[in-house]
């Protein structure tokens, strides 16, 4: 099962819930999820999601929970500038040493 928490925890956003079969050896499977209307990180405002990922075996008994945060957002370059979350976002102390004059 997987569940996105929203920032300030509350139900769940987004739930994935589904019989993985993985081929022996392998150690990957894929999963999308979709969170609707998601509150963006931004420098000013770190909104954080909880991922929550829980393993069970076929008989329903959890063999392993992993929990992590991130954050949703967009980044761009157009015309030399950095933008975030479609904002232009400036730059400054990049690449400046204290050997710079």
């Amino acid at each position: 099962m997987l569940r996105v928490v929203p920032p300030g925890g509350g139900p769940a956003v987004a739930l994935a819930e589904r019989a993985l079969m993985l081929e022996p050896g392998a150690s990957e499977e894929a999963v999308a999820l979709r969170v609707p209307d998601a509150r963006l990180w931004g420098l000013d405002d770190p909104q954080l999601y909880r991922l929550e990922v829980e393993l069970r075996d076929a008989s329903g008994a959890t063999l392993d929970i992993l929990a992590n945060t991130f954050g949703i957002r967009t980044v761009e370059i157009r015309d030399r500038r950095l933008y975030l979350n479609g904002e232009w976002v400036r730059l400054t102390g990049i690449t400046r040493h204290e050997d710079s004059p």
